[in-house]
C-alpha cells in the first residue's frame, strides 16, 4: 500500500511537472525512505512531510494560476498546432466548458480563444522576423491552415499584416 501511495504522489508530480523541484523527493527516494522507516508512524511522517511539500510548492509556484489553468497554458504552448477549444479541453479535465471558459478569463485576463490566437500569433512573429519561410507556411506551421484568416487574426493582434511586419524587419 505504501508503495501504491508513493506511485501515486510521483503521478502528481509528472502531472504537474513538478520534478525539477528541490524540496521533493524523487519516486526512489521515497521508496528508500519506506524501508528505512520503522514503524506505522515513521512512514505517516513521510507521506505527510511529501503532500505538505507538494501542496506548498503548488501554492508558491505561479500562484495566479489554478492547477487546471497551468495546464491548459502548458497544452497551448506545446499543441498550439492542433486543434483545441474549451469543449474538447474541458471534456479532458471533466469540467463543465462554461464554468472552465469563465475561470480561465478570470486568471488569465482573456478568454481562451484569445489566449491561444496570441500564443500563435507571438510564435508567428518570431518566425516571420527570425527566419524566411513564406507567410503562408508560417501560417500552416502555427496552426492557421487558411492564410486570410491568418493574416486577419495577425493584423488584429498587431495593427499590421505579417507581409508589412517582414518589410518592416528590412529598414
Amino acid at each position: 500500500m505504501t508503495l501504491k501511495i508513493a506511485m501515486i504522489l510521483q503521478d502528481i508530480k509528472v502531472e504537474y511537472k513538478l520534478i525539477q523541484s528541490d524540496n521533493l523527493r524523487d519516486l526512489s527516494e521515497i521508496i528508500e525512505k519506506i524501508y528505512q522507516a520503522d514503524d506505522i508512524l515513521g512512514l505517516k511522517a513521510i507521506f505527510t512531510s511529501e503532500v505538505a511539500e507538494i501542496i506548498n510548492y503548488l501554492h508558491t509556484e505561479d500562484s495566479q494560476y489554478t492547477p487546471v489553468v497551468k495546464q491548459i497554458m502548458a497544452e497551448v504552448q506545446k499543441n498550439y498546432k492542433e486543434d483545441m477549444n474549451l469543449k474538447t479541453l474541458s471534456y479532458k479535465y471533466h469540467m463543465n466548458a462554461s464554468y472552465l471558459g469563465q475561470i480561465f478569463q478570470k486568471e488569465a485576463g482573456c478568454s481562451f480563444a484569445q489566449y491561444l490566437s496570441n500564443t500563435k500569433n507571438g510564435i508567428a512573429k518570431d518566425l516571420i522576423l527570425n527566419t524566411n519561410m513564406k507567410i503562408n507556411d508560417i501560417a500552416k506551421e502555427v496552426g492557421y491552415p487558411d492564410t486570410s484568416y491568418f493574416y486577419r487574426k495577425f493584423k488584429q493582434c498587431y495593427g499590421v499584416s505579417p507581409a508589412s511586419l517582414r518589410n518592416m524587419k528590412k529598414y
